[in-house]
């Protein structure tokens, strides 16, 4: 076990914006953690936890440019707690704003990108 310090604050009310701080001894390990807190709490925060990752997963998949609805079942199957759901490459956020400019604003700025020495 280690010490670990854990802050909150609320935001309303009169100790609105006033941050607290306790100091608790808090598990290093997942074996700590079951000793401590029991296995079926463990599992069930854990669990908790790994739903709300995978349903951030699916809306990243849900709004990519390439959502398959077909292949969302298989890309959720294949999903693992603790990865990243793919974002949007640079030149997808390029284009993005990009597209975002009217077509004298692009001109414009293929006109300085064209004219610069680099």
């Amino acid at each position: 076990m280690q010490e670990r310090e854990v802050k909150a604050k609320v935001t309303s009310g009169e100790r609105s914006g006033i941050q607290y701080s306790v100091t608790v001894s808090w598990p290093e390990n997942l074996q700590e953690a079951t000793d401590a807190w029991s296995e079926e709490a463990v599992y069930s925060r854990a669990t908790a936890a790994f739903v709300i990752d995978l349903q951030s997963f699916m809306r990243s998949e849900i709004q990519s440019d390439d959502f398959d609805e077909g292949q969302l079942q298989e890309r959720s199957a294949s999903w693992k707690p603790g990865t990243r759901a793919r974002g949007k490459s640079r030149a997808q956020k390029t284009e993005d704003l990009l597209n975002q400019l009217t077509d004298e604003e692009r001109a414009s700025l293929l006109q300085r990108y064209l004219d610069s020495d680099d």
